[in-house]
């Protein structure tokens, strides 16, 4: 594990990543991956911003799965020696790189079992939806949930948030979940206020100036589940102003 601790002292500081993604600088990200192409960590980051898309940085999908298939090897061996951001990671390179849901569940949960906050997120949704495999289970879903949110991470909320809103439990409280999380930065959270203000839900008027800009932030972290609705609705409010 010392030769791990060396490797990434040399490599790319996860923690100045998320310094720098904080604050949207998502080329920054990239300039200092740039300067260690060869570690595994900066092999994923490369990967993953090519195949989402960030603010400043253009969407390439073909681009990015090469990318990730190229880290798995590398990233393999550091989740197996335990590294935990490995772990996460690898589930994601599986996930998109591969289309190879069951591996990328395996590491996800592994990856949240391990402590990891992001992969709470992704292990709950695939285990709710049965990707990968394995049976429903509500209590390991919300258990991860809650997890996810005790760490501090606000898409836990928003995820919680689209469980009040599915099936209509109580869509007061997901309203004013989703509102927290998007408040909180969180990607999924914008997405789901987004979605409310385009349909308009509940005590929320219908306000599609609105749910582009939560839409427009959630893609510009990342999120680019949100890329096809956003283009639609920004082509819509386009032709709305020609008319005018």
């Amino acid at each position: 594990s010392s030769f791990v601790a060396l490797f990434s002292a040399y490599g790319l500081e996860i923690a100045q990543v998320r310094k720098f993604e904080q604050v949207g600088r998502y080329t920054g990200v990239l300039e200092l991956c740039k300067k260690t192409p060869e570690d595994a960590f900066s092999m994923y980051f490369i990967s993953d911003y090519l195949y989402h898309g960030r603010k400043g940085i253009k969407q390439n999908q073909a681009l990015g799965r090469e990318s990730y298939q190229k880290a798995i090897p590398e990233l393999t061996d550091l989740a197996e020696k335990g590294n935990i951001d490995a772990q996460y990671y690898l589930g994601r390179c599986y996930e998109y790189g591969e289309n190879d849901s069951k591996s990328a569940r395996k590491w996800y949960i592994k990856a949240a079992d391990n402590g990891n906050s992001d992969a709470m997120i992704t292990a709950a949704m695939f285990i709710a939806k049965r990707r990968g495999g394995g049976k429903t289970d509500p209590q390991a879903v919300m258990t991860y949930i809650q997890k996810a949110i005790t760490a501090g991470n606000p898409d836990g909320k928003a995820l919680l948030a689209s469980f009040h809103l599915e099936g209509r439990k109580d869509i007061e409280k997901g309203i004013i979940l989703a509102k927290e999380a998007a408040e909180q930065k969180s990607p999924l959270g914008q997405m789901i206020l987004g979605g409310i203000y385009l349909r308009g839900i509940g005590t929320v008027k219908r306000d599609e100036e609105k749910a582009l800009e939560f839409f427009q932030q959630s893609s510009d972290q990342g999120n680019s589940a949100v890329n096809e609705v956003l283009e639609q609705l920004k082509k819509k409010l386009h032709a709305n102003d020609r008319k005018k």
